[in-house]
């Protein structure tokens, strides 16, 4: 019987993490052949350039797209990103010819090539889908659950998202993240090598802070940014600072992280690869911003967390996150409570509600068993009116 070939496509740091893990299961499956397409944030210079960790990890790579433009910081340069990228993608898929389009979250370079994947009658599988944020993200992660065929949901709640918005019981299977599996099979560092690495004191407090633009907000992310910072420089703490995204506004962000490169106490980063990034999580007192790990990782961790504003309203959470608004003494009243003994001992009790670190595992499995029939393409609601 031939190889399913299941064609993956990632544009960011982040999401690439979450893959790994099912690519080189795919890699290692009799029944799946992989094809990867590269695109977005990877190939931008000033975020890191993190097609390199992909190959560094020695991960064939089948097609590269250029998506965005870093010359042009026009309110229109997404609009255009997104347009020609349809074009770009679907060239691609038409040459690949792929079984399956395997996508994760909520940002525009899935749904790009989930349009065009729909466009060739391509089946699509969802990672992540169902899950619920305050921005733009949630309307481009319920896009692509919509043109979906088959949906792996993190959690049980985004699993009943998912079949509320009409979706066939069939279609849904609730895997769980693959970020815990990611936790639980690699061999993180500890705290003095964390130390070590980064220049660090380890007898003072270490903050990780990773703070992206809401995109309803970026005309204001730089201010939002200044505050969190000046908040961590009066604590007079040691600071992990890592870009952002390239969503409309992290240039801003970018420009206030910009002004500290002199700070003692402050390590600033355009990129860290996964593992490492995981061992902070591991090793430091707290994470503050606005990063999903702040949801889906820090609770492996019983990781104290200060999520600011509201790009991730709505998310499921676990108690170990204080959530404020950007203002200072908010902020700084909720790291001084989540240094307290009395929060880190309620930490160390939290339950993760994103699954048991299997995920990756049963994902190949439902692939490899996945029959491509007209049944799979057809798609039908649930719900009558």
């Amino acid at each position: 019987m031939a190889e399913k070939q299941i064609c993956i496509m990632t544009g960011t740091r982040a999401e690439y993490g979450y893959l790994k893990i099912i690519i080189e299961k795919i890699i290692n499956s009799k029944k799946l052949s992989l094809s990867l397409i590269v695109t977005g944030m990877h190939l931008l210079k000033e975020y890191g350039h993190t097609i390199d960790l992909i190959q560094k990890d020695n991960i064939p790579i089948t097609k590269i797209i250029p998506m965005y433009d870093e010359n042009d910081s026009s309110n229109s340069a997404l609009g255009k990103a997104v347009g020609s990228s349809i074009i770009k993608f679907t060239e691609a898929l038409i040459e690949l010819m792929p079984d399956v389009l395997l996508v994760l979250g909520d940002r525009y370079e899935p749904l790009v090539a989930a349009i065009a994947a729909s466009t060739l009658k391509i089946p699509i599988a969802h990672i992540h889908g169902g899950d619920v944020s305050g921005t733009i993200d949630e309307s481009l992660r319920y896009a692509i659950t919509k043109l979906s065929h088959i949906h792996f949901p993190a959690s049980s709640k985004s699993a009943k998202r998912i079949e509320l918005m009409g979706e066939e019981k069939w279609r849904i299977h609730m895997v769980g993240s693959t970020t815990i599996d990611n936790i639980l099979n690699e061999k993180l560092l500890n705290k003095q090598e964390i130390c070590k690495e980064f220049e660090l004191n380890k007898s003072e407090k270490i903050a990780l802070c990773v703070q992206h633009p809401n995109v309803y907000e970026s005309e204001i992310a730089g201010e939002q940014m200044k505050i969190t910072l000046q908040v961590l420089r009066d604590l007079n703490l040691q600071v992990i600072i890592i870009y952002p995204n390239n969503d409309i506004g992290s240039e801003l962000i970018i420009e206030e992280i910009k002004k500290y490169k002199a700070h003692p106490k402050f390590k600033i980063f355009k990129n860290i690869q996964r593992k490492t990034y995981l061992s902070l999580l591991k090793n430091v007192d707290f994470l503050i911003g606005n990063s999903s790990s702040g949801f889906i990782e820090s609770p492996i961790f019983k990781l104290p967390v200060v999520n600011i504003g509201d790009r991730n309203k709505g998310r499921e959470t676990a108690e170990n996150v204080i959530d404020v608004i950007h203002d200072y003494d908010e902020i700084k009243n909720a790291i001084k409570k989540v240094l307290s003994k009395d929060f880190r001992d309620l930490c160390k009790n939290v339950k993760n509600p994103y699954g048991d670190g299997k995920a990756s595992e049963r994902i190949v499995r439902i692939l490899e068993d996945l029959k491509i029939e007209k049944k799979l393409l057809i798609k039908k609601l649930t719900y009558k009116v």
